[in-house]
């Protein structure tokens, strides 16, 4: 089948159509663009508001200034990033859990087209947990470290305190705020120990925290239990509660003074067998 053959001439024209075309379909292209731009300038689709709801310890004027702050600019220096339809939701939500810990949730909703709505749920403080005596955090119920405790807080919650130079985990920022201080299973033991030995009568006031998984548990009565954070909290409390059977142990343990003297520790580390020591 022969094939016609286009001469210099047509070549040029072919060109000049195809040239034609392809700036047409640019032109159509920016002008598209361009519509959509203005579009998303009008007023009527602005975020022209940021309402923060749920606030109580983290101050909603720094809040709305993280938001604001997000808003600003263009997407490719045409987009408003306030209009309704273009904000960036993920970005907000993501940015303003890194920059408050105590942030426990953040919901980010649209009230019409011009209010954005920042509702925040704060965690609340279960325990403290501290680098030595002097450096602390509050802690949620979760383990979560987020924010910083002016000392180390009396009685009101149970601290956990680091004296160990070794990490307690491996996932821990140099920075505790709004990380896990110590790896949710072992966490979870230590604190069902605790409030197991709250059902047997005793007030847990502290867990120490020191190298090798060694742990103590000190109560507001005076003495202290040593034992691993690697073993089963029921084989711990079990010990606990055979020995708060006994009369004269169970009356050591209130912080009375028997015959040995006042009750120093019990030691659960090794085994079946439980080593004490009393102070006369």
């Amino acid at each position: 089948m022969s094939r016609p053959i286009r001469t210099q001439e047509g070549k040029k024209k072919h060109k000049k159509r195809l040239l034609f075309i392809a700036g047409g379909f640019f032109v159509l292209l920016g002008i598209l663009i361009g519509g959509v731009a203005w579009l998303s300038h009008l007023p009527s689709a602005t975020i022209a508001t940021v309402e923060i709801d749920g606030a109580e310890v983290i101050k909603p004027d720094t809040v709305k200034e993280k938001v604001l702050a997000t808003l600003s600019g263009k997407y490719y220096f045409l987009f408003p990033r306030t209009n309704a339809f273009l904000y960036p939701r993920k970005e907000i939500t993501q940015g303003l859990t890194a920059d408050f810990p105590r942030a426990e949730n953040v919901a980010v909703a649209l009230k019409g087209l011009n209010t954005l709505v920042i509702t925040l749920s704060e965690r609340k403080p279960a325990y403290i947990f501290c680098k030595g005596e002097s450096e602390c955090y509050f802690v949620d119920k979760e383990g979560i470290v987020f924010d910083t405790s002016p000392s180390f807080s009396g009685d009101a919650y149970l601290a956990f305190v680091q004296t160990g130079t070794t990490p307690l985990s491996t996932s821990t920022p140099a920075s505790p705020l709004g990380a896990s201080f110590l790896d949710q299973n072992t966490f979870r033991m230590l604190v069902a120990f605790a409030d197991a030995t709250k059902k047997l009568g005793f007030s847990p006031q502290k867990i120490i925290l020191g190298d090798d998984q060694y742990a103590e548990l000190v109560f507001r009565e005076g003495w202290k239990i040593k034992f691993s954070t690697t073993q089963e909290e029921t084989k711990l409390e079990n010990n606990l509660s055979s020995l708060a059977q006994a009369p004269k142990w169970g009356r050591a343990m209130h912080g009375d003074i028997i015959d040995e003297g006042r009750l120093l520790y019990f030691d659960f580390r090794f085994g079946n067998k439980v080593y004490y020591k009393f102070e006369k």
